[in-house]
């Protein structure tokens, strides 16, 4: 360090002169000032264990660059490590006579930086800051090693077949191989430990200060030169080529690397063609790009989609391009030095493994083979095992490691099999293959399946699969096959009424869904013919958001009951017939239909307990209920006592929105219609009402309820408001939140459910608590809580199967339901007949 700071102090005095002489020479451009010591090239030479490193030099006219003033750093390595290079190396060259240009230049630019480096400063960012940096730059250009190919040694896929007979000169990147580096004082900074370091060396072990260049250690270093530093390698350095290339070539990977080979395309190169020429070439020159969100080579048209050699979208596409040398993570603005990627490339085994017996095995029964599967689908596995950081994907941060899907991947050091290192990342061999959340999820069969289009579009298109991916959860989803029947609610008032049939035809005028337009008789069920389509995609998505919330179920519909409550709040009825699972949903039900479920995917059994459900194929939907609650209690002669206390007297509140909005239950909204009318305070949830008989009512009455009529026959407005308010809060009390079915399962006991009526004292709604169980249930008031005669208590009334009704009110986009078109909100109710009348007091 002495002589090193002795030397920079000599050539402060020298800048100094030169910029005070008046000469326009700089003398020192062609002279070699004294005192200095040697230059790189003199202390090369004048050791005698530098032989062929000096061929190369001089090979390649470096002599008199290395032998003058400069800023250089070289990595050597002596005649001992080339000998031992020439009995084992990839290029099966014996001797130095046997390399070509490419391989000396290769061998000597990957060992050259242009600055003048001591081995504690390699890893040292502007700033200074310590520790930072993981690559350098070197010397080498793309253009020192630009291969020609042809053949079996060019991709498969059809972007390549030009150039299999002709051959092409093919750059592996536009961009050239850096220099990896394990330093000390890098490693303490990003904290990687010794465990880590061993395992990405393959079980070599490090010890303190220890230097590595890749995989091969620094024996000695800091050699002070005139001109820069040198640093000699235990063995001959060549570089790696990039992830791609390294797995393309590992005898373990080759089944992944054909995989990722399906997204790589020739790009021309006009910059290394014209170097090419110049250097005596005639031919143009291409770089091997993959289709990725991030690349250096490929143009990218957004984050999901990208440009082939043609100029045509890809829309299939890998997280990054793997053969990017200097690739960099979109969070570093732009710079190679500080991180670099991963890549989890499960070995050949555990992929036949995975394809034959595990998770993958639906995918070559769907497909017929792994060379038939799509990129569509193929594309998810790749990307599940591409990381984007390097330092985030050590082996010690393997446990916070996550899937496309967020989750814990479950990545463990006992999957490694092995370790390469690339010029771009880590490759991990790894004995594990992780599915994609989207083949261990509920919608992977709509994905796979070409009869299953729809709901994979609508899936797609509202953004559902961030959902259905969670492995939170356990799904159960329903999945209707394609062209399928649907009665949408905004055309169910129409006159006549209309069903839809949807269908996927991408060519169609380029829509992929739409639906054509039938009449529909409700008493028959008959379909038409048709009469019309819709292809506006909003009115389209706009059902289908509703269809799919009603077809999505959070947990598993084969326990021992029938209801089952949707995404969307609404409820599914389900029953077996001759062990075959059978599905109805509230309109379903109304109709006296059920669909039979042909066909069961089960998630978490094909990928053995990671999968999040099970999908089940319908051959149609299942239909929403279609009924308001004005409706069915309107048509229901039993519940006619209790519809009319509901239906109230509008004429009482002419010209006072006030006492309307008060004590009126129905309502028309003037700008959004429902069916027909609505119950004003049920808001874009799930209830239960309780209908009590009409004799129930009836003797209400006679002990003192008030009537419409008993209001009207009062003059004094104080005493009208007292009236109406008794009877108002006598009806919502008879509304819970949340919808309760007569099931098997038994009701926790203390299960209480607030009404729609305010405690005036404590400012809460009064409650109800339900007890019942085994397709029984009772409904226990304030006022019998505590009662233990079960006369006093009021039961759902079962012997007139007036329970279970489903209905649900609609908020459509227009005035009016015969011109409704999409559905604003809506709230579900279920309806039950009970023995006896609700009081609260």
């Amino acid at each position: 360090m002495n002589k090193l700071n002795n030397s920079l102090f000599f050539l402060g005095i020298i800048f100094c002169i030169y910029l005070t002489s008046c000469k326009d020479e700089y003398f020192y451009e062609n002279n070699i000032p004294t005192g200095l010591g040697k230059s790189i090239y003199d202390y090369l030479q004048n050791e005698a264990y530098f032989t062929d490193y000096l061929r190369l030099i001089d090979d390649l006219e470096y002599a008199e660059v290395l032998a003058k003033t400069g800023s250089k750093t070289l990595f050597v390595a002596d005649d001992e490590a080339f000998k031992r290079f020439y009995d084992n190396n990839p290029w099966n060259v014996r001797g130095y006579e046997d390399l070509s240009l490419a391989q000396k230049k290769l061998i000597m630019n990957s060992s050259m930086i242009n600055n003048a480096l001591l081995i504690e400063n390699l890893s040292t960012i502007e700033g200074p800051v310590d520790g930072q940096v993981l690559r350098r730059a070197t010397a080498l250009s793309v253009s020192d090693t630009i291969p020609f190919e042809t053949g079996s040694a060019l991709p498969g896929n059809v972007y390549w077949d030009r150039f299999r007979e002709t051959g092409i000169f093919l750059a592996k990147d536009n961009t050239p191989i850096p220099m990896l580096h394990f330093l000390e004082s890098q490693m303490t900074a990003h904290n990687i430990t010794n465990e880590d370091f061993s395992i990405l060396f393959n079980g070599q072990s490090r010890s303190g200060d220890d230097a590595y260049i890749y995989n091969i250690k620094v024996k000695q270093r800091d050699i002070v030169c005139q001109n820069g530093y040198i640093h000699v390698l235990e063995e001959v350095l060549i570089p790696p080529s990039n992830m791609a290339e390294v797995i393309l070539n590992a005898p373990e990977t080759s089944m992944f690397s054909s995989f990722m080979e399906r997204f790589a395309a020739p790009y021309y190169n006009a910059t290394l063609t014209e170097q090419h020429s110049l250097l005596g070439g005639t031919d143009s020159v291409f770089v091997k790009g993959y289709f990725a969100e991030r690349s250096s080579i490929v143009p990218l048209n957004s984050s999901v989609s990208c440009e082939d050699p043609n100029g045509n979208a890809v829309n299939n596409i890998l997280l990054f391009d793997p053969g990017w040398n200097r690739y960099y993570s979109s969070n570093v603005s732009g710079s190679f030095q500080t991180d670099m990627a991963a890549i989890f490339a499960p070995s050949d085994e555990a992929l036949r493994k995975y394809f034959e017996t595990g998770a993958g095995r639906p995918l070559v029964e769907r497909y017929g083979s792994i060379e038939n599967i799509p990129n569509e689908i193929l594309d998810k596995l790749i990307r599940n095992h591409t990381k984007s950081s390097f330092l985030g994907a050590l082996p010690s941060q393997f446990h916070t490691i996550v899937d496309d899907a967020q989750e814990k991947m479950g990545v463990e050091k006992s999957h490694v099999d092995k370790v390469y290192l690339a010029s771009n990342g880590a490759v991990y061999v790894m004995n594990t293959v992780y599915s994609p959340a989207l083949y261990s999820s509920v919608m992977f069969p709509a994905t796979i399946n070409e009869n299953m289009k729809i709901f994979n579009w609508a899936i797609d298109q509202l953004e559902f699969d961030a959902y259905l991916l969670s492995m939170v959860n356990y799904y159960s989803f329903l999945l209707p096959e394609d062209n399928f029947t649907y009665i949408p609610p905004t055309s169910y008032k129409y006159a006549p009424p209309q069903a839809w049939i949807f269908h996927y035809q991408p060519a169609r005028n380029n829509m992929v869904v739409y639906a054509s337009i039938h009449p529909y008789d409700p008493d028959t069920q008959a379909v038409g013919d048709s009469i019309g389509f819709v292809t506006n995609t909003a009115i389209l998505k706009d059902h289908l958001e509703d269809m799919l919330d009603y077809h999505i179920v959070v947990g598993n519909i084969e326990e021992d009951r029938e209801y089952y409550r949707t995404k969307g709040g609404g409820t599914i009825r389900v029953t077996h017939n001759n062990n075959r699972l059978q599905v109805a949903g509230g309109g379903d039900i109304a109709r006296n239909t059920t669909i039979p479920v042909t066909e069961i995917y089960d998630q978490t059994k094909e990928t053995n307990g990671r999968g999040n459900g099970k999908t089940y194929v319908v051959n149609q939907p299942v239909q929403t209920p279609l009924q308001s609650v004005y409706e069915i209690l309107s048509t229901t002669k039993e519940f006619r006592e209790f519809f009319i206390l509901l239906q109230g007297n509008d004429d009482l509140w002419i010209g006072d929105d006030a006492r309307a909005a008060k004590f009126g239950i129905f309502y028309r909204d003037a700008s959004k219609a429902g069916m027909d009318v609505n119950v004003r305070f049920l808001n874009t949830y799930h209830y239960t009402l309780y209908v009590p008989t009409n004799e129930e009512v009836q003797k209400a009455i006679r002990n003192g309820l008030p009537t419409w009529d008993d209001v009207e026959a009062t003059n004094d407005q104080d005493e009208r408001d007292a009236l109406a308010e008794k009877i108002v809060r006598f009806l919502r009390y008879h509304f819970q939140d949340n919808s309760v079915f007569i099931d098997k399962p038994a009701i926790a006991d203390s299960t209480f459910y607030e009404t729609a009526t305010l405690n005036n004292l404590t400012k809460t709604f009064y409650k109800l608590k339900l007890e019942g169980g085994n397709y029984s249930l009772k409904v226990k008031t304030e006022r019998t809580l505590n009662e233990t005669d079960d006369t006093k208590i009021a039961h759902v009334k079962k012997d007139g199967g007036l329970f279970n009704i489903m209905a649900r009110d609609f908020k459509f986009d227009t005035p009016s339901p015969q011109a409704a078109t999409m559905i604003e909100t809506s709230s579900y109710i279920v309806i039950h007949q009970i023995d006896k009348c609700l009081f609260f007091e």
